[in-house]
């Protein structure tokens, strides 16, 4: 039984009690007035029926008094009386009156009221708690991110605008209190020569140093592969005795200027060439392949086939990344081979060719 049908039923109960009281105690008190009414009721019935009977009684007792002798007077006196008792013992008996008996209509309206309290509902604790990662994912697909940012757009706008504002107001106050330093008039002429000199001046600062710039971090290559310069005329004739492709003055120069961009040894980008390709024997099937890649960055020209300039970028920007850290004693090209290949020999490879090609042309004319 819920807590409301248990209020209902206490107050029907309690209704119910006071019901039958309020009856009961009705039921005395119209009793008690109907005796008190029958009782009024017959008295003032008595007496005016005798005051009706006493006054007929006199009008006939006069009538006949006169029709008498005065010897008769005493007795007919005495018989009047006797009459009157007896008309009036006859009107005060209980046999003669006749009450009706009324009962009064109690009508009670039953009211009821019942209290309901309102309780406050459990919380119920969500079965699956969202992580996170799944309540984007959730926001974002719903398409309730829309609505949230069509909300916070007008505050981000003004946010926006006010930062504007109060950096225009505080560049424009002048808090030394001096005076803005008045720039004289100067002709267009002036204006276009001094633009001239100036731009002169960038290029002659910038252009010596285009190269030197991305050799800044050259020093921190191990000597053994920093760049350097080397007889570029007995590398190119020992590759052709080779029968290499990089021979080719596209391939050759396009290696050496690299080379010296990075500050990397340009022997050593050979010496890797001759490890990964072989050179890249110009007989070879896919020559014209391989040679866009004779590095093997991204782990093959195969899967990655671009051009000569870009793959000796790759690399050498490799070599400098895997260069970073090297312990004090160490070998760098062992060094460098913990990450560029699998083969953990492959730096002894690339030791014995650096050598070789040291002898050919290490030392320029």
């Amino acid at each position: 039984m819920s807590l409301a049908d248990k209020i209902q039923a206490d107050l029907d109960a309690a209704f119910d009690n006071q019901v039958e009281d309020l009856v009961e105690e009705t039921d005395k008190q119209y009793e008690a007035a109907r005796e008190e009414a029958v009782k009024e009721e017959a008295e003032e019935v008595v007496e005016e029926e005798f005051s009706e009977a006493a006054e007929a009684m006199l009008v006939s007792t006069r009538s006949a008094a006169s029709n008498k002798s005065k010897k008769s007077k005493k007795s007919d006196s005495f018989n009047m009386f006797n009459i009157a008792d007896e008309i009036y013992s006859e009107n005060t008996s209980d046999d003669n009156i006749e009450t009706e008996e009324e009962r009064p209509v109690i009508k009670v309206e039953r009211v009821r009221q019942v209290d309901v309290i309102n309780e406050p509902e459990p919380e119920v604790e969500p079965i699956l708690k969202l992580s996170f990662k799944d309540q984007y994912r959730l926001w974002i697909h719903s398409g309730k991110y829309k609505e949230d940012l069509k909300t916070a757009l007008p505050f981000l706008i003004g946010f926006v605008a006010l930062v504007i504002i109060l950096y225009n107001v505080v560049m424009n106050v002048d808090f030394g209190g001096e005076e803005p330093e008045v720039i004289p008039e100067q002709s267009i002429e002036e204006v276009v020569i001094e633009e001239q000199d100036l731009a002169l001046s960038i290029e002659e600062i910038v252009e010596p140093n285009l190269k030197t710039s991305k050799r800044a971090d050259a020093m921190a290559l191990h000597k053994s592969i920093r760049y350097k310069e080397i007889d570029k005329e007995a590398l190119q004739g020992w590759l052709v005795n080779r029968k290499s492709l990089l021979a080719e003055e596209e391939y050759f120069n396009t290696i050496v200027e690299v080379a010296e961009d990075y500050g990397v040894n340009p022997l050593f980008l050979f010496a890797i060439t001759g490890q990964e390709q072989n050179f890249v024997q110009s007989d070879h099937e896919d020559a014209k392949a391989m040679v866009n890649n004779p590095f093997n960055v991204y782990v093959s020209w195969e899967d990655y086939n671009t051009d000569i300039e870009e793959s000796a970028q790759i690399a050498s920007r490799t070599i400098h990344t895997l260069s970073e850290g090297l312990p004090e004693g160490e070998n760098p090209i062992r060094w460098i081979n913990r990450k560029y290949a699998e083969d953990e020999k492959w730096h002894e490879g690339v030791t014995l060719i650096l050598k070789q090609l040291e002898a050919v042309a290490g030392n320029p004319k």
